[in-house]
């Protein structure tokens, strides 16, 4: 009686197990999941890379302009 239970267990796992396996949406998800993170990855650099530029094109200018008409 012990041993029937086991063996139905075992052939209940196992039938899980390759279910599992022939599952094919989760792989799915897991590669829009990656693909998403790149998408923020870069746009998170371009915005880094337009702050910067905007911070050494435009503001430092600026403000060094109204340093100097302050400091007069």
């Amino acid at each position: 009686m012990v041993f029937e239970r086991i063996g139905l267990a075992m052939h209940r796992l196992r039938t899980s197990v390759r279910q599992l396996v022939r599952d094919q949406r989760g792989v799915t998800a897991v590669e829009y999941g990656v693909l998403a993170a790149l998408i923020i990855v870069a746009c998170l650099a371009g915005i880094t890379a337009a702050g910067t530029g905007l911070l050494t094109n435009y503001y430092e200018p600026v403000a060094s302009s109204v340093n100097a008409a302050v400091s007069r």
